[in-house]
């Protein structure tokens, strides 16, 4: 089995890169609450999200760009589908001992649609 990832970042940090990716543009963490705000129809603290932030650009994953009025902007450093792939083979390390098949077979016994099995077969078959 493979190192495993201990940088894995929180489920308020994934939220605030989903809001990031989502824009598509830099936004600045007033734009990552109201997203926030949206996504979860809960209202989170400026300082609180400003903090999450802040360990986003420590960690290489976040860029601070120019500042706009009083606050500056934010962009995700790293691709959804970089992130995804790294998060899916960090979690079948964690969870399924680095077996994919394991990862693949818990996804079958939780149910998937014959439209999903369907992708799945063309993307085994590309």
């Amino acid at each position: 089995m493979g190192r495993i990832d201990k940088e894995s970042i929180g489920y308020r940090q994934q939220m605030i890169m989903k809001c990031m990716w989502d824009a598509g543009q830099p936004i600045t963490v007033g734009e990552i609450i109201r997203r926030l705000d949206e996504m979860c129809g809960q209202t989170f603290a400026g300082p609180t999200i400003n903090t999450q932030v802040q360990i986003l650009v420590s960690r290489g994953l976040v860029a601070q760009g120019t500042k706009i009025h009083q606050s500056f902007t934010y962009s995700p450093l790293v691709s959804r589908e970089d992130f995804q792939t790294r998060e899916v083979k960090r979690f079948c390390e964690m969870t399924f001992n680095g077996a994919p098949s394991a990862l693949v077979a818990a996804m079958l016994r939780n149910g998937i649609s014959e439209d999903e099995i369907a992708k799945i077969k063309e993307m085994i078959n590309a």
